[in-house]
């Protein structure tokens, strides 16, 4: 009976045709109405991103608002042309056309990615600079920090429950800040050996999209 910190959320919707991240919520909304409350029992995922909730039974307290149906338009021309084409085929083809174009898009991330990691992981580098290191370390963790605030978590508390102090978090955000690090070093000294114009900082952003989806998986 003790309030999680950040555990509240106010006008938050749920849809309940769909998975909930928390299995059984939507289970148990469906026959409730505008104003009623009701409380009961879940028990969170065993991956929950919170460790000090992960697997726990936890009490839960809802009040719904409003009651809401989405009620979806009917496939024909007259959608179509609210959506800028004459025809509902025309509508549909250029569905396909941009579902494919999407599918190729992703195709081609995945295969620059996989490339840049084997480009990275067999460079040679010096030593890298302490100070490069550790602004990138200190960069990671505000994000963290960042995404956490986002969600109404704080990060004390996070740390807390993880049961890591922020000297923990440096050495575990290392590795990661290394790759960073080698990344943008990599860029750099290829866009100078080929002569390549552009923002260094630029492709510095570029390097570090790229790491966070190695990185964050």
């Amino acid at each position: 009976k003790v309030p999680l910190e950040g555990g509240q959320a106010r006008k938050h919707g749920i849809y309940l045709n769909e998975k909930y991240y928390i299995p059984g919520l939507n289970d148990q909304l469906v026959g409730l109405k505008a104003g009623e409350a009701k409380e009961f029992n879940l028990k969170f995922p065993d991956n929950h991103y919170q460790a000090h909730l992960k697997g726990k039974n936890v009490d839960c307290k809802v009040k719904v608002l409003e009651v809401l149906e989405l009620a979806l338009p009917a496939l024909d021309d007259a959608l179509a042309k609210s959506l800028g084409k004459e025809t509902l085929v025309a509508l549909r083809e250029l569905l396909k056309k941009n579902i494919e174009m999407e599918k190729n898009r992703a195709e081609d991330e995945r295969l620059e990615q996989e490339l840049f990691d084997t480009l990275i992981r067999q460079t040679v580098f010096d030593d890298l600079p302490e100070i490069l290191l550790k602004g990138e370390v200190g960069k990671m963790i505000e994000e963290l920090f960042q995404n956490l605030r986002e969600r109404e978590i704080d990060p004390d508390q996070y740390l807390g429950n993880l049961k890591k102090t922020a000297e923990d978090l440096q050495k575990d955000f290392l590795p990661q800040a290394q790759m960073r690090v080698k990344a943008a070093l990599f860029l750099r000294a290829l866009a100078k050996e080929e002569k390549l114009e552009g923002e260094p900082r630029e492709a510095n952003k570029k390097a570090v999209e790229m790491l966070k989806k190695e990185c964050l998986g």
